[in-house]
């Protein structure tokens, strides 16, 4: 019988916990309390406790791409995804973009059979994990957002900022058309 991805990645995650030792709950998965499946409640807690452990897992070594705070990101991503087969299941390889204010982001997109809000969930305690093992090698804030059918993930210091203008600049104006010659 075939499983369904969905299954599959979820017995994956039940699998990489286990091996983890935190306790993964036996009920088939649903939603707990405020919608937050089991095992993201153990990743959660993971990425905080034991995150060096979870980079680990994922696949995550020292990061490369210290020219910037974007690469920075673009790379821990990079690297989760590639280092983990989990991850390589759920989401495609993150790619550059810019807003239309020309802020930096990595984006990637869910091509797994999870819900977007879920993958926004793995990858938010993803960078926590690389944050609090000391990956991450600045303080700015980072935004992890839905954008589309897939996860912006960028440095900001106001959350919810993508494609809105950064205080105190002025908002893109559209380039001036050219009047028609008159006949």
């Amino acid at each position: 019988m075939m499983t369904r991805p969905e299954d599959y990645i979820r017995s994956k995650i039940r699998q990489l916990l286990t091996e983890a030792s935190i306790p993964v709950s036996t009920v088939k998965t649903s939603k707990i309390g405020g919608g937050v499946r089991q095992e993201f409640r153990d990743l959660k807690e993971k990425s905080k406790t034991r995150p060096r452990q979870l980079m680990s897992d994922l696949g995550v070594s020292a990061l490369k791409s210290r020219e910037g705070k974007h690469e920075v990101l673009h790379d821990l991503l990079g690297q989760a995804i590639a280092g983990n087969e989990i991850m390589a299941t759920a989401y495609s390889k993150p790619e550059y973009v810019k807003d239309k204010f020309g802020r930096k982001a990595a984006v990637i997109k869910v091509v797994g059979d999870i819900k977007s809000r879920d993958g926004v969930f793995f990858i938010r305690h993803t960078v926590r994990g690389a944050k609090n093992a000391n990956l991450i090698p600045f303080k700015d804030k980072v935004a992890i957002e839905l954008l589309g059918d897939g996860v912006v993930v960028y440095v900001t210091k106001t959350p919810y900022s993508w494609n809105t203008s950064p205080q105190g600049e002025p908002t893109p104006q559209k380039e001036k058309e050219e009047p028609e010659k008159e006949k």
